[in-house]
């Protein structure tokens, strides 16, 4: 079974950083591990990969 990969990229502004990632990143981590999605952060910029239907979730959350 072949799997559609994408990557999608969410941009937040630093206030926002700290409330949205966690201490040490924490947040991220839950979110890698429950949609099973790569999480790869870059000053303001949030990168998500993975399955198409796992990133689009993921994403999802991420923007609320």
């Amino acid at each position: 079974m072949t799997q559609n990969f994408q990557t999608l990229n969410l941009t937040i502004n630093s206030k926002e950083a700290i409330t949205l990632l966690g201490n040490g990143d924490s947040h991220l981590q839950l979110l890698e591990q429950e949609f099973n999605v790569h999480v790869i952060t870059r000053g303001e910029s949030i990168l998500v990969t993975g399955d198409e239907e796992a990133t689009t979730l993921a994403v999802a959350v991420l923007e609320k």
